[in-house]
């Protein structure tokens, strides 16, 4: 009996993506390729994934211990950003080139443009779609574009947005897309009625355990995110959490459904820059990945 082929959800998380880069080298190494139906990226997750199937999974890991340990996570620019975006919405539109932000999403963009660049046609090619997911910041809708008949680019700028630490200007149609992960950090229901006979693995970079500051960091961010994008999209981020414990219950009672996440002592913060650390938790992500192996390789 043939093993049912493994959709793939790819989950973001800024630099702990470093785990889900961990994660695709170690099936890329396996050629792992013939077992796999769909990937589905969010945010970081969209970049893990584009990398994976171009196979250039260890080019696009070192890009978060290489390109982005520097100059990459700016926390000094967020009580001026705060101030600015304030500006922007209730007072005179400010210039995106002007805005101060905490995450250099252009660093990102010239590593996969150019430095270490992203084969976009061989992801084009392949037989298996790319599914970015993107959040309609007008809308509230999120919606997955097969990247494979889209500007692969322009889709990973918006999927890598990282609202409300950077002020996105990438616009797809006339629209302006961001970050899925403010509204769906999974969307496993959604998977699972566009795939219901397949395996599907969710792989997440955080476990996003609970700490003193999670209380009053949510607060700020769901006010900035408002100010930024609307209401509609605060409300929205105010349920995200509700939305991943959902999908997190329902994938641990689904036995086609596997979910990995780093183990308590690799998990890292999005905000890590440490070459030691990130390559830790890619080590980390690797060994998951081996685990991964062999669900997906089950009858």
């Amino acid at each position: 009996m043939d093993a049912r082929k493994t959709v793939l959800i790819l989950g973001g998380g800024a630099m702990s993506g470093v785990f889900g880069a961990g994660f695709v080298t170690a099936l890329q190494d396996a050629d792992a390729y013939s077992c796999i139906e769909a990937v589905y990226g969010v945010s970081a997750g969209g970049f893990n994934g584009a990398y994976f199937l171009s196979r250039q999974s260890r080019l696009g890991s070192s890009i978060y211990y290489e390109d982005l340990a520097k100059d990459f996570i700016k926390v000094r620019h967020l009580p001026y950003g705060i101030l600015q975006r304030l500006w922007h919405r209730f007072v005179r539109p400010i210039s995106l080139e002007k805005m101060k932000n905490v995450v250099n999403i252009d660093r990102l963009m010239q590593a996969a443009r150019s430095g270490k660049r992203l084969d976009t046609q061989k992801i084009k090619q392949q037989g298996i779609p790319l599914y970015i997911r993107l959040l309609n910041a007008e809308s509230g809708e999120v919606i997955d574009v097969d990247a494979r008949a889209g500007n692969i680019f322009a889709l990973l700028q918006a999927t890598v947005s990282a609202a409300p630490y950077f002020f996105a200007r990438e616009r797809i149609g006339g629209k302006l897309f961001i970050d899925p992960g403010i509204k769906e950090p999974i969307g496993l229901q959604s998977i699972i009625q566009r795939h219901p006979d397949s395996k599907i693995i969710i792989q997440l970079n955080r476990r996003y355990a609970s700490s003193p500051l999670v209380r009053p960091i949510f607060a700020m961010e769901k006010a900035i995110l408002s100010v930024m994008h609307g209401r509609h999209i605060g409300k929205a981020y105010a349920r995200h959490k509700k939305r991943r414990q959902e999908d997190k219950q329902l994938a641990t009672a689904l036995e086609q459904v596997m979910l990995i996440e780093p183990d308590e002592q690799d998990e890292i913060p999005p905000y890590s820059t440490d070459p030691k650390v990130l390559a830790k938790s890619y080590a980390a992500g690797m060994r998951s990945g081996l685990k991964a192996l062999a669900f997906m390789r089950e009858p």
